[in-house]
């Protein structure tokens, strides 16, 4: 799904309506119905487009790379 909206994904609000359509293409209708992507990222890049899942791992390597550098030089308590 993110190959056929690259830039601009599904939205939020249509990532399981264009799921159950993608299944229903591909497997024919009513044979399986899946609930959500398997992980936050993939469901965040359908819905957001490759620009969104590009800018959220942005965000989290460098809030994580920050808390990361954080938590070691904490003082023993």
């Amino acid at each position: 799904m993110i190959g056929e909206h690259p830039v601009s994904g599904v939205g939020y609000g249509d990532v399981f309506e264009e799921m159950r359509r993608k299944f229903d293409r591909d497997f024919g209708v009513g044979k399986i119905y899946p609930l959500i992507p398997h992980n936050q990222f993939l469901m965040s890049s359908v819905a957001l487009g490759l620009p969104g899942g590009i800018l959220i791992l942005l965000i989290l390597f460098y809030y994580g790379d920050k808390s990361a550098n954080r938590i070691l030089y904490l003082p023993a308590l």
